[in-house]
Formats: C-alpha cells, structure tokens, sequence
C-alpha cells in the first residue's frame, strides 16, 4: 500500500533470468505493489488467468514459450481484463507494446 491507503496494483513480471525477476520484483514491491512471477512464457500464461494482474512486464526470449508468444496469448484470453502489458520489441513483432 501507498500513502492514503490506495494499493498501486499488481504486477507480473516475467523473465527466466532469476537474477532480473529477482531485482525488478524487489524494485516493485519496495514502492507498493504487489508482484507475480513467472520463469517462462508458458508460466506467464497461467500466471495471468490465475491472477489477473493489472501490467504484465515480460522477457522476450525464453524457454517454454517465449515473450511474444506468450503475450499474444494473454492478448486473447478473454478473461484479459483489459491491463497492459510490456514486451521489449513486441512492436517488431506486430503486436504493439500493451
């Protein structure tokens, strides 16, 4: 929670480098909001039906299932409460950035 009792939301944070999840969770939790993670694409997919966080931030390359894939599942879940989700170069990809 942050000042004025409001939560900031939640977050999930994806990428197989343990040390990157480790350090972007620490960084989110310290200022507030409440962090999920997962270690792959195929976790983040599940991560996300389970939880419904409000931002999604997400690796790239990754075993399993990699980023883009992963979030063009999450883009078409139809439980996807509309949150926004982060993928360095999913524009590339054509899948825009959120």
């Amino acid at each position: 929670m942050i000042e004025g009792g409001k939560n900031p939301g939640k977050i999930l944070v994806v990428d197989d480098a343990m040390f990157m999840r480790n350090k972007t969770s620490r960084l989110l939790s310290e200022n507030g909001y409440q962090v999920v993670e997962a270690s792959n694409g195929e976790e983040a997919v599940k991560r996300h039906i389970e939880e419904k966080p409000d931002v999604v931030l997400m690796d790239i390359t990754m075993p399993v299932l990699d980023g883009i894939e992963a979030l063009k599942q999450i883009k078409n879940d139809p439980g996807n409460k509309g949150g926004n989700g982060y993928c360095p170069g999913a524009k590339e990809h054509g899948i825009g950035s959120s």
